[in-house]
């Protein structure tokens, strides 16, 4: 957990791009009632924190944030980018949980060579292209893990606050806008924690378990006034209306990691930097 800074001395370090962190204390759970889970650390400042962890360059993630405030407000206070959301311990932990998704991909599809049975065993046509063989199962599988790693970006950034009556994590994200915050909580990715692999998995298997699909499905980016459906197409929208939320913009917290880790698999659906409305408009 963090500790608190003035509001203005958090503006003024960030935009001079000096990062603060003051590490406050340790919330841990023990088996049966052993006690308080919370223990307060004193004399262990900043920089004993920060130096220790140089964080790896993701030019997927480095990208700016939108100029508007109404749904971004770290941009004011100098984080300017998606990766300025993220501490360099969380970026090692995304980074290297993205390239093992990656590697996954291949060694699920040696073993699907190795071990198909039944039909399509001969479809080497990828997810993209509608497959139904092991090239797809593959990509597949890797899109499911690309899927918690989002799940884990959620609950994973410096913008996670702790709800004190809820005992929990929030997630970065709980008001439709990523809002600033002084004072974050970071879970153990490896641990039972809202942001751990484990927790993340089950949370995307247990909505996967109650989906019932009926036909395929396939995901696509238009401009909607330059669309290719039918006259008698059927669309369906979801509230809210006009821009009262950025969906697309905000959309870009999640996409920018899943671009790094399905690029290859998806290429269409991941062929810009971005995936924002302004930039699809002009493409």
């Amino acid at each position: 957990m963090s500790g608190v800074f003035p509001e203005d001395v958090v503006w003024f370090a960030l935009n001079e791009g000096r990062p603060l962190t003051e590490f406050a204390g340790i919330w841990t759970e023990f088996k049966g009632d052993r006690g308080a889970p919370f223990f307060f650390v004193s004399g262990f400042g900043s920089g004993a924190y920060s130096a220790t962890l140089v964080a790896p360059e993701v030019p997927e993630v480095d990208q700016p944030m939108p100029d508007n405030p109404r749904w971004f407000a770290p941009p004011d206070y100098g984080m300017a980018n998606y990766i300025d959301l993220f501490t360099p311990r969380q970026i090692v932990a995304m980074t290297t949980l993205s390239d093992l998704a990656i590697a996954a991909r291949a060694k699920v599809l040696a073993d699907a060579r190795e071990h198909w049975s039944g039909a399509c065993a001969d479809d080497t046509r990828p997810l993209a292209d509608g497959g139904f063989g092991p090239t797809a199962y593959s990509d597949a599988i890797s899109v499911l893990l690309s899927v918690v790693l989002a799940r884990m970006a959620l609950y994973g950034s410096s913008l996670c606050k702790w709800l004190v009556k809820d005992n929990a994590m929030a997630s970065a994200i709980p008001q439709k806008a990523l809002e600033m915050n002084y004072d974050y909580v970071e879970g153990n990715p490896l641990e039972k924690s809202s942001s751990g692999i484990v927790t993340c998995s089950e949370a995307v298997a247990s909505c996967l378990e109650q989906l019932s699909p009926v036909a395929a499905g396939r995901v696509e980016c238009h401009d909607v006034q330059q669309n290719p459906f039918s006259h008698d197409a059927i669309i369906a929208t979801d509230p809210p209306y006009l821009d009262n939320v950025g969906y697309a913009d905000l959309s870009d917290y999640f996409y920018l990691w899943h671009r790094r880790t399905l690029r290859s698999v998806l290429p269409d659906l991941f062929r810009r930097v971005v995936s924002r409305a302004s930039v699809r408009r002009g493409a």
